[in-house]
């Protein structure tokens, strides 16, 4: 199971509208084709922040089958007029 991405209630109160909290509190499935190429292994959130040799000790992974992977970001609802 993914770590959870619940934000604190205090600084859901300050930042998060409830769209957005209910957006952070969804599940997303994983598409297919990536389900069969990787194996994903999920760990405890944490911060490089302050330690960047944190990301530096992970092993790296090979793959010898390209993927092209694209990623669309929504800074909110489409408008009527796009749909």
């Amino acid at each position: 199971m993914p770590p959870s991405r619940t934000p604190s209630p205090t600084v859901l109160a300050a930042m998060y509208s409830e769209v957005q909290t209910s957006r952070l509190n969804r599940s997303l499935p994983l598409p297919s084709v990536l389900k069969s190429l990787f194996k994903i292994v999920y760990s405890p959130l944490s911060s490089v922040t302050g330690n960047p040799g944190e990301i530096a000790d992970e092993p790296t992974s090979s793959s010898y089958k390209k993927l092209k992977v694209g990623i669309a970001l929504s800074s909110g609802q489409a408008s009527k007029d796009t749909m």
